[in-house]
């Protein structure tokens, strides 16, 4: 899994839309997200141990791999809509890990993704590049 991949399901998850996704779309973008979380969340998990205690710095990395730990326990619920707040869920949690990653700096220099739909003058992807979203300022 790449570092586009993920920027690109996340883009395609938090999609701002008018009705809901088809449920073969969000089942395939919540695996690829959970494949994701579970990768960011050993990494980050891996960091925190070299980090100062008592940080804002390993506080927030903890509380997103917590966070991540929680989601990945969730399940998708019974329908088309728990399913896709869980799928947002797991896109926000990606969001929240990779800037505690190793790579998490370089991130924050990514351009903004459109989806296809976007390029042709339908809805906006929402931007995915880190910037505000990480609290510690990586």
């Amino acid at each position: 899994m790449t570092r586009q991949d993920l920027i690109d399901v996340i883009g395609r998850a938090l999609m701002p839309t008018a009705v809901l996704p088809r449920a073969e779309e969000v089942r395939e973008l919540t695996e690829r997200l959970r494949d994701h979380v579970t990768r960011l969340a050993r990494e980050v998990e891996d960091r925190t141990g070299a980090m100062t205690p008592s940080t804002d710095e390993r506080r927030h990395a903890t509380s997103a791999v917590e966070d991540a730990r929680r989601e990945l326990g969730a399940g998708p619920g019974p329908g088309l809509r728990s399913a896709v707040a869980h799928m947002q869920n797991l896109a926000r949690v990606c969001q929240r890990l990779r800037c505690h990653s190793s790579s998490g700096a370089a991130w924050s220099a990514e351009p903004r993704r459109t989806s296809p739909r976007a390029r042709n003058g339908q809805d906006q992807a929402p931007p995915v590049s880190g910037s505000g979203t990480c609290r510690n300022g990586m």
